[in-house]
């Protein structure tokens, strides 16, 4: 069954917003712009995001863990100061973070979504249907290209442009 650019997260017509929390904004403003300055602390304020003490911890963290991340990482590295640290306030923060714009999921590796800091603009990448591997593309032309023609049939580019492939068995992949 073919499938329509509306069918994927990372592109939606112009004018639909994701849904949101109380104290959340709409990310629909932030899609394929490029993020605000400074760090992703000072980002996440100037989008106007609730920014609890539990969420300023986490978001510091998350500048300097190494990418790509995924749950279990953060989770991990925030234990180690704060051995109590609820798994929720986590996966909420990452979901946050995710549809605000400041943070990309850049697909699943065994089982596990990972993530990037988000960066001006938006990522190619390629998933192996078998082996769920990501690979993380360096074609800004052919995002550009993308781009074009996205806008060109009434749609807004996201964070993310995903192609699912499956390698031929002659073929060897990275």
């Amino acid at each position: 069954m073919a499938q329509t650019l509306a069918d994927h997260a990372s592109v939606r017509p112009a004018g639909d917003a994701a849904a949101n929390r109380p104290g959340d904004r709409p990310s629909s403003s932030r899609s394929g712009a490029s993020p605000p300055p400074g760090g992703l602390a000072a980002r996440a304020r100037t989008l106007g995001l609730a920014m609890t003490p539990q969420r300023q911890v986490l978001v510091r963290l998350l500048e300097d863990i190494p990418e790509p991340f995924d749950f279990e990482d953060v989770l991990q590295r925030l234990r180690q100061g704060r051995p109590q640290a609820a798994r929720a306030i986590v996966y909420r923060t990452l979901n946050l973070l995710t549809r605000s714009g400041l943070l990309v999921a850049v697909g699943v590796q065994e089982r596990r979504r990972r993530y990037i800091r988000a960066g001006a603009g938006p990522i190619l990448q390629l998933n192996d249907m078998r082996s769920d591997a990501p690979v993380t593309l360096d074609a800004p032309e052919l995002v550009e290209a993308i781009a074009r023609f996205v806008e060109s049939h009434g749609y807004r580019m996201g964070k993310r442009i995903e192609i699912q492939v499956t390698a031929d068995d002659d073929v060897e992949t990275r």
